[in-house]
C-alpha cells in the first residue's frame, strides 16, 4: 500500500487535476488547496477581470467544448513567414471564442520546439544551418524531430498513428500556438488563465492519458480538454488544449518560486551571475530570483558521490524526484528531463527551501518500447534504437523528401544528442544537461535506487496493476470529439493500439517484478 502524501504534496498536485482528472470510474475531484496557496491566489488575481468566470468550465469532462478563432490570412502569413525566415515566434492579435464567450484582441504566436520544425527554413533537406553549427540545441532539437518523423512512417506497437505532429502550414487547424489572453489587455484572464495551449496537429491519446496518470498519483500536471476546434469558420478539427503553468497557476502552489526549462537549458554550475541562468530558467512569478538555482547547481558540480548521498535532500525533495523519475520510465516518455526538449519545470518552496520537479510536455509518452525495463530510460530513438523501416515507409506515410533525410539522422542508443560515441555507463562525450547527470547519479546511488524502486512499484500498482489507466483509455474513447478532420473510427483505432500498448506493458513489467521477487529470494 502506497504510503499517505502530506498535505503539501496533495496541494501540489490536487490543484492540477481539478477538472480533468480521468479515473476507472471517470470522477472528478476538488483541489486540495493549502491556506497558502489560497492567499497567494487571492493576491495574484488582485487586479484582473476573469472574462470566463461564468462560462462552462474548459476542463469539465462531461461536457462538450468548442474553440473558434477568428485571425485574418495576413498574421497567419506573418507568423509562418516569422518562423520560416528566422526562428522567431511572432505576436499577433485575433479574436477568440471559447464555449460561446467571444474573447477580443488576444495575443497569437506559434508554439512548440521540436514540432515546429516543419515550418522552419533550418531543417536538414531544407534551408541549410549556419556552416559549422554543432550546438546542443540544435541537435536536441534535429534529434526530436527525427523521432517524429520516424514515428510517423513507422509506429511501434502503443503508438497512435495521429501522434500530434501532424502540422500543414497550409491548413491554420492544425498550428499548435498559444494563446494569451493579457498579451494586449492587461490583466485579463480566461477562468484563472493568462494562456492556454493548443497543441500541435491532431491530438493523439497518449499524451492525455499520461496527464491523467499524474494527476491519479498526485503529482503535480495540466489541466487538458479536448475540443471541436475551427479558424474563421472552416472545417472543424480534434484538438487537445492544456493550461500552461503561469504566474497565477504558481500562485495556487503556495509561498515558491516557478521556473520553466527549455531546450538550451542546462542543469549545471556556470558560474554565480544570474544572467547566465535567467533564460534557461524562466521565472513564471515574482521577482527575478534564480539562487536557488545557482545554489543547487554549484554544489551538485562539486559534490562527490558521498556528499551527493549525504546532503541532496537539503536541496531537492528526493522523495517527488524518485516518483517523477519512475513515472517518466512506467509512462515511457522519451523527452523528460534529460531529453532533447528538456521538458520540465523546477518549484522551489520557500518554506522547505527545496526544488521539485513538475513534468511537462507529456506527448512522447507510451509510445515507444513497451518492454522498456524500470532500469532503462527511454529514448527518442524508440527505446533505444531506431526501428527496421521498409524500403518507401516514409513516402506512404506522407513524408517529405525533407522529413526523409532528417529521418535519416536518428540517433540510436549508441549515440548521444550530438551524433557523438557514446561513453561507458550511457554517457556521452557531449555536454550533460545537468538533469541527465542528475537522474544518473540518483539512480546510481543504492539509497535512492531504494527509494526509486519503492516508488516505482507502488506506482504500478496505481496505474497498471489495478487496471487504471485501461479505464482512462477507455473514458478517452468517448470523450474525444468526432470532428471534420478526425472520425470515431480513427479515435477507436488509436484508443486500440494505446490499449494494446497499456496491456503489454502491464504484463512485462508484471514478469520484472516477478522475476525481481524470485532472484531476491
Amino acid at each position: 500500500m502506497a504510503k499517505p502524501v502530506s498535505l503539501r504534496r496533495k496541494a501540489l498536485a490536487g490543484i492540477f487535476a481539478s477538472a480533468m482528472v480521468v479515473s476507472v470510474a471517470a470522477c472528478s475531484t476538488d483541489p486540495i488547496v493549502s491556506n497558502t496557496s489560497s492567499a497567494s491566489s487571492e493576491s495574484a488575481l488582485a487586479g484582473t477581470t476573469d472574462v470566463g468566470k461564468d462560462s462552462a468550465d474548459l476542463f469539465d469532462a462531461s461536457a462538450s467544448h468548442t474553440i473558434s478563432l477568428n485571425i485574418s490570412q495576413d498574421d497567419i502569413d506573418k507568423i509562418l513567414e516569422a518562423y520560416k525566415n528566422d526562428d522567431e515566434k511572432t505576436w499577433v492579435s485575433a479574436d477568440i471564442t471559447i464555449d460561446g464567450t467571444e474573447i477580443k484582441n488576444v495575443g497569437v504566436r506559434l508554439k512548440g520546439n521540436s514540432s515546429l520544425m516543419s515550418l522552419s527554413g533550418n531543417t536538414p533537406g531544407g534551408g541549410q544551418p549556419p556552416q559549422g553549427q554543432a550546438n546542443q540545441d540544435q541537435a536536441a532539437t534535429d534529434e526530436a524531430s527525427a523521432s517524429d518523423n520516424n514515428n510517423a512512417a513507422n509506429p511501434p506497437q502503443g503508438m497512435g498513428n495521429r501522434s500530434g505532429s501532424t502540422i500543414d502550414a497550409s491548413d491554420p487547424t492544425t498550428l499548435p500556438l498559444l494563446i494569451k489572453f493579457d498579451k494586449y489587455v492587461d490583466g485579463q484572464l480566461y477562468q484563472g488563465m493568462s494562456e492556454l495551449s493548443l497543441r500541435s496537429g491532431i491530438p493523439s491519446l497518449n499524451e492525455a492519458t499520461a496527464l491523467s496518470a499524474l494527476s491519479m498519483t498526485d503529482q503535480a500536471t495540466q489541466r487538458y480538454s479536448y475540443v471541436t476546434y475551427s479558424v474563421n469558420g472552416g472545417s472543424t478539427l480534434t484538438r487537445i488544449v492544456l493550461e500552461t503553468p503561469d504566474e497565477y497557476y504558481a500562485a495556487r502552489l503556495g509561498d515558491g518560486i516557478l521556473y520553466k526549462a527549455d531546450a538550451s537549458s542546462s542543469l549545471t554550475y556556470q558560474g554565480d551571475d544570474e544572467d547566465t541562468y535567467t533564460d534557461q530558467f524562466k521565472q513564471q512569478n515574482g521577482d527575478d530570483n534564480e539562487q536557488p538555482i545557482i545554489d543547487f547547481v554549484k554544489w551538485l558540480d562539486s559534490a562527490d558521490d558521498q556528499e551527493f548521498e549525504d546532503n541532496l535532500d537539503k536541496y531537492v525533495d528526493v522523495e517527488s524526484l524518485a516518483k517523477y523519475i519512475a513515472t517518466q520510465n512506467l509512462l515511457v516518455n522519451s523527452d523528460d528531463m534529460a531529453g532533447p526538449g528538456r521538458n520540465y519545470y523546477l518549484w522551489y518552496d520557500n518554506s522547505t527551501k527545496k526544488l521539485s520537479v513538475l513534468a511537462w510536455d507529456m506527448d512522447m509518452s507510451m509510445q515507444g518500447n513497451a518492454e522498456l525495463s524500470p532500469d532503462s530510460t527511454a529514448s527518442m530513438g524508440m527505446g533505444g534504437g531506431k526501428p527496421e523501416q521498409t524500403p518507401g515507409a516514409q513516402a506512404a506515410a506522407g513524408q517529405t523528401d525533407q522529413q526523409t533525410s532528417t529521418d535519416q539522422q536518428a540517433p540510436t542508443e549508441q549515440t548521444d544528442q550530438n551524433g557523438q560515441q557514446a561513453a561507458p555507463g550511457g554517457k556521452s562525450g557531449g555536454m550533460s544537461t545537468g538533469a541527465d547527470t542528475l537522474k544518473e547519479r540518483f539512480l546510481a546511488s543504492s539509497k535512492f535506487k531504494a527509494i526509486y524502486e519503492q516508488q516505482y512499484w507502488e506506482l504500478y500498482d496505481q496505474l497498471y496493476g489495478n487496471g487504471a489507466l485501461a479505464g482512462v483509455v477507455d473514458q478517452l474513447r468517448t470523450q474525444m470529439p468526432a470532428t471534420d478532420g478526425l472520425s470515431q473510427d480513427e479515435i477507436n483505432t488509436d484508443a486500440d493500439t494505446l490499449a494494446s500498448f497499456i496491456q503489454q506493458r502491464t504484463d512485462y513489467l508484471a514478469s520484472q517484478r516477478t522475476a525481481s521477487t524470485s532472484s531476491a529470494s
